[in-house]
């Protein structure tokens, strides 16, 4: 099935679950931080969490758990701190078939995009282990932006910055929030099909079980 006929000149990529399968790492790592904090919670919390940046996290958190802090930046000093000392491989969970992907666009000389709720720093940082960042034309993190996904901020300005429209663009997303703010942005969404966090994927125009599959769309063009 054709659906990359038109004159596509970019891409923009998610990076949590897109380009690495972080998601059950990070879930991980905030039960963690959680348990060491003694709080009790509903697990089902946790996976409300994907795809949010630590601001948005702190929101959500504080509004369901009870005596949690009451200062938004000694959490996240709390939790860079703890960050620091949770060592993630992130060269084993590249997600199977992104390196080739992205390879193969860059051939084609295709403009190629990062919009990440994830911090500048950490972006960096997995980019830089796995060797992949200089694939990327322009690299948007959410911090830069008052509200992250599924404000469709952080797509607007990856689009200025990549020197496209929504006419010849297209975007890998994931999670609920990043497909609702590419399309709020007005772009063309392709999901990765996931179904271990209950993401709601049907606003996204098309869906893919693996990054080959998308690889040969843009073959058969």
């Amino acid at each position: 099935m054709k659906i990359l006929n038109r004159n596509i000149k970019g891409i923009i990529f998610d990076m949590d679950g897109v380009i690495i399968d972080s998601e059950p790492v990070y879930i991980h790592k905030q039960e963690i931080f959680m348990a060491i904090k003694n709080y009790e919670y509903d697990k089902s919390l946790l996976i409300e969490l994907v795809g949010k940046t630590r601001k948005d996290a702190f929101k959500l958190l504080s509004n369901h758990i009870v005596n949690f802090y009451t200062d938004e930046e000694t959490y996240l000093e709390d939790y860079k701190e703890f960050w620091i000392d949770f060592d993630v491989n992130y060269k084993r969970i590249e997600n199977e078939g992104i390196r080739a992907l992205i390879q193969y666009l860059k051939s084609k000389n295709m403009k190629i995009g990062l919009a990440s709720s994830s911090t500048k720093e950490t972006i960096s940082k997995v980019l830089d282990t796995i060797e992949l960042k200089s694939y990327f034309d322009v690299i948007v993190s959410g911090e830069d932006f008052v509200e992250s996904k599924p404000n469709p901020e952080i797509y607007q300005d990856t689009l200025k910055k990549l020197g496209l429209n929504q006419g010849n663009c297209i975007v890998i997303e994931d999670s609920t929030v990043g497909i609702q703010a590419a399309k709020n942005a007005g772009l063309f969404v392709i999901a990765k099909e996931d179904k271990r966090f209950n993401f709601d994927q049907s606003k996204a125009d098309f869906s893919i079980i693996d990054f080959k599959q998308l690889k040969d769309m843009f073959l058969e063009e």
